[in-house]
């Protein structure tokens, strides 16, 4: 979650988010008054859905005189190909096929694509390469880390 957020928006985005029983998957401050909060839920968050919530929050602004009316909103869905960044993103993510880019390699390998098998301990992830080796990455060594989408 973004630093730049301002704690009394902030609180408000996750009572909505909680009350619409949707996981808040990040919110990233743009600018000084423009935001892109991610959504999802079970099943996958649809556009009205997002549409809905962001008509929420903006009229919680502007009721609130935040940003004097000036506040740019940006309501999605993480998408496909969801960037994996907190300890319940690894989690839900587990048993799903990732692609993870390391800051160090580990073997000789710099990225490794295959099937997230544990994310229990927030230390480590354990991925099933597509050679069927188990890998082992250090969370603190991971660039990026995203689901891989298959066509």
């Amino acid at each position: 979650m973004s630093a730049h957020v301002p704690e009394e928006l902030l609180s408000f985005i996750t009572k909505e988010t909680e009350k619409a029983a949707y996981q808040l998957v990040d919110i990233v401050a743009r600018g000084k008054a423009s935001f892109e909060i991610v959504l999802d839920k079970p099943g996958g968050i649809m556009l009205d859905e997002c549409a809905v919530f962001s008509r929420t929050i903006a009229m919680w602004i502007n009721e609130n005189n935040m940003f004097n009316g000036e506040c740019a909103l940006d309501v999605c869905s993480p998408g496909l190909d969801r960037a994996l960044k907190s300890d319940n993103d690894f989690l839900w993510a587990v048993g799903k096929l990732v692609y993870i880019k390391m800051n160090d390699p580990v073997g000789e390998k710099r990225e490794v694509s295959g099937k997230l098998i544990s994310a229990e301990g927030i230390d480590d992830v354990i991925i099933e390469d597509e050679a069927g080796s188990e890998v082992v990455v250090s969370r603190k060594n991971i660039a990026k880390a995203k689901l891989k989408v298959c066509i």
